[in-house]
């Protein structure tokens, strides 16, 4: 019997080609399921951001309210929740619920503050008139279906004694 052998591989057989299609096809998937996974993540950290400042603008909103008069704030009801707007002139604090950018909500509830015996900040003591705590949350819609949100708590002197 004559057999015939080669010394060379002259082609790829059909499982390599499979195999080699499945490796490419893999790293193909896992290259957009990564970038898509980036996408949500800085669009996550966009609007992290963007709340952000809109926290700090409504803080100096609330200052600026102070600035301006300070019975502008102390005669509002402590513990209602109140949204900010601009008017083209001054901030303005009211109940009706407002969205920034229809996806941004921004609330402030005032507070009244006690001072102790050594005229600090105390959960009981003497009524100060002349402070209010104010504490500011911006809330959004989440990637998941939740709802996001960050605050904070400042508080609000009357420093022109009106």
């Amino acid at each position: 019997m004559f057999k015939f052998t080669s010394t060379t591989n002259s082609g790829a057989s059909l499982l390599e080609v499979i195999v080699g299609t499945a490796i490419v096809g893999v790293a193909i998937f896992a290259l957009v399921v990564s970038v898509g996974r980036s996408l949500v993540v800085a669009r996550g950290n966009l609007q992290l951001a963007q709340a952000t400042f809109l926290l700090e603008e409504g803080t100096e909103a609330l200052r600026v309210m102070r600035d301006r008069s300070w019975a502008s704030l102390a005669n509002l009801s402590k513990g209602t929740s109140y949204y900010l707007v601009y008017d083209g002139i001054t901030w303005r604090a009211t109940t009706t619920p407002i969205k920034i950018d229809n996806f941004f909500t921004r609330t402030f509830v005032l507070g009244s503050v006690n001072r102790d015996g050594n005229d600090r900040i105390a959960i009981a003591g003497t009524l100060d008139a002349k402070t209010l705590s104010a504490s500011s949350t911006v809330s959004w819609p989440g990637a998941l279906g939740g709802t996001s949100t960050v605050s904070t708590l400042i508080y609000i002197t009357n420093l022109f004694n009106e």
